[in-house]
């Protein structure tokens, strides 16, 4: 992904941070790639919330991976951190342009 754009977002409640590029703000990484990390989360308090949520603070310039199913000791995440047993729901980033 080429081209994403900062969102800025409080960690902490009070440190101000780019969400896309994961660096402290003010980030100097406007218009570079995003992170490829993806970012976790369970479907609480329901699917949709969190979909929601992720929207506001990426918009949707990371991979979302929402566990769906039950989590064991032994969750391991696999091939490109999107694969589980929890048989996830995967939400891929969208492709960003300058």
């Amino acid at each position: 992904m080429t081209g994403a754009h900062c969102v800025i977002s409080l960690i902490n409640g009070t440190d101000p941070a780019c969400m896309v590029h994961t660096h402290y703000a003010p980030c100097p990484r406007d218009g570079e790639p995003a992170n490829p990390g993806v970012v976790h989360t369970d479907p609480h308090p329901t699917r949709n919330e969190a979909v929601a949520h992720w929207r506001a603070r990426t918009a949707g310039q990371r991979t979302l991976v929402i566990h769906t199913g039950r989590l064991g000791d032994d969750h391991r995440i696999g091939e490109n951190d999107v694969d589980c047993p929890c048989g996830p729901d995967v939400i891929w980033a969208r492709e960003s342009t300058p």
